[in-house]
């Protein structure tokens, strides 16, 4: 058979198993990397509060943050979802929701820390910001995943072209297919899909409709929202 008469049967039944399917949900755990325990530091406490440290660090390993990716009707949201926190740590969690508008080509964020009238809005990443290769790196959640990188080459993005739907965590999207992992921060932050569901029903999704928008930058600069 052809190559290209393959890919064109690849695409129509890819196509057709996805068109099925109204609303995609996907879970991310956000993780991050510590660096090292400065042993000297902790070494002139007293022996009591070093203890006392070191099980405190011991038991924040094990916690684990949940988000939720819900894509429908040409619009996306992605909001905390849960924690696994099997030592019942007491900790503020503190995130920023996204929404992203696919016909505008929006992205609106909002922080618990902004006014209710403040939103942040930004561009939507298209496939411009991005350097596509085709290594075939990872197989995450079962779906085989092709690497990506912004042309900054600060953000690393697996992708796969099994689930056609540009979209993905956080601000994130603009690949030619769903993003399954993300890494930033030369690697101390990580994004990573842990389950992918089908809904054949549509989930109605409410942009946030605030007057007063603002820059990240503001966000961050402004001892206002800090």
């Amino acid at each position: 058979m052809p190559k290209h008469i393959f890919i064109i049967i690849l695409l129509f039944i890819s196509f057709n198993i996805f068109a099925q399917n109204k609303t995609i949900e996907v879970v991310y755990e956000l993780k991050y990397k510590t660096g090292k325990t400065n042993f000297d530091a902790l070494k002139r406490l007293p022996e009591k509060s070093m203890k006392k440290v070191l099980e405190g660090m011991k038991k924040a390993k094990k916690v684990r943050n949940y988000y939720k990716l819900i894509i429908s009707e040409n619009k996306s949201k992605y909001t905390y979802s849960h924690s696994y926190n099997p030592e019942n740590i007491k900790f503020e969690h503190h995130s920023i929701d996204y929404y992203k508008d696919f016909n505008n080509k929006k992205v609106i964020s909002i922080s618990p820390a902004m006014p209710p009238d403040t939103k942040i809005q930004d561009e939507m990443m298209t496939m411009q910001d991005w350097v596509l290769t085709d290594e075939q790196v990872e197989t995450i959640c079962g779906f085989k995943s092709k690497k990506a990188k912004s042309k900054k080459g600060d953000i690393y993005a697996w992708y796969t072209t099994e689930i056609k739907v540009g979209e993905g965590p956080e601000k994130y999207s603009g690949l030619p297919g769903l993003i399954l992992k993300i890494e930033t921060d030369n690697g101390k932050k990580s994004i990573v899909a842990q389950k992918v569901n089908f809904l054949q029903k549509n989930t109605e999704i409410d942009i946030p409709n605030r007057p007063k928008s603002i820059t990240l930058e503001q966000f961050k600069s402004s001892n206002r929202f800090r």
